[in-house]
């Protein structure tokens, strides 16, 4: 069945929401919760949802066309646009690890010029999701937002028999700061 405008659409609703419900898993929560820090976290969780469903879309397009994509990355900068980071083809495999390292230190340098709200590293992997015995293809993005939001979002995904990419429920990892480094966030802003 061919592939229709509206379908696109759909599915980058989808994502976003997999992508939202995803972050929620990876975000403190309690009744003390000061209304600041919630709405950072809303904010936080706003602008890493527009950054990483575009990456997503993406990442899956090169997985179907290309079968596969070298890492890359982008930051929400403050006006809404998106910065891209990608690294040079490398002449052997052993490189797409440094590749991957280049793209985060050009992360970092973005987001501590602040002039960024969110970043997202985009890198294929290998991993076994929760109570799974062996690994499996997934898209990694690795997100960060100046609020103190910081996860990593595995996706994992198959190819349909008609050369389709499906992508699965995600799950999440909390991670300590990365690219936006404590000294760079507003410290009212940070999720106890």
């Amino acid at each position: 069945m061919p592939r229709l405008r509206s379908q696109k659409l759909c599915r980058a609703r989808w994502i976003g929401t997999l992508l939202c419900g995803a972050l929620l898993g990876a975000i403190p929560s309690g009744a003390d919760e000061a209304p600041l820090a919630a709405s950072a976290n809303k904010r936080g969780q706003r602008d890493i949802q527009v950054l990483s469903t575009k990456l997503l879309l993406r990442a899956q397009h090169h997985i179907q066309k290309y079968e596969g994509f070298l890492p890359f990355g982008g930051a929400l900068k403050q006006d809404g646009g998106i910065r891209m980071v990608v690294g040079e083809k490398p002449r052997n495999k052993e490189e797409i690890s440094q590749i991957a390292a280049g793209v985060a230190t050009g992360l970092r340098d973005i987001a501590r010029q602040g002039t960024v709200d969110a970043v997202c590293l985009v890198v294929l992997v290998d991993t076994t999701p929760p109570g799974g015995t062996k690994p499996i293809d997934a898209i990694w993005l690795r997100t960060e937002h100046v609020t103190g939001l910081s996860a990593s979002v595995f996706y994992p995904y198959f190819e349909n028999a008609d050369g389709t990419i499906a992508i699965q429920n995600p799950h999440t990892v909390a991670e300590p700061l990365e690219f936006f480094l404590p000294a760079t966030v507003p410290q009212a802003e940070i999720t106890p």
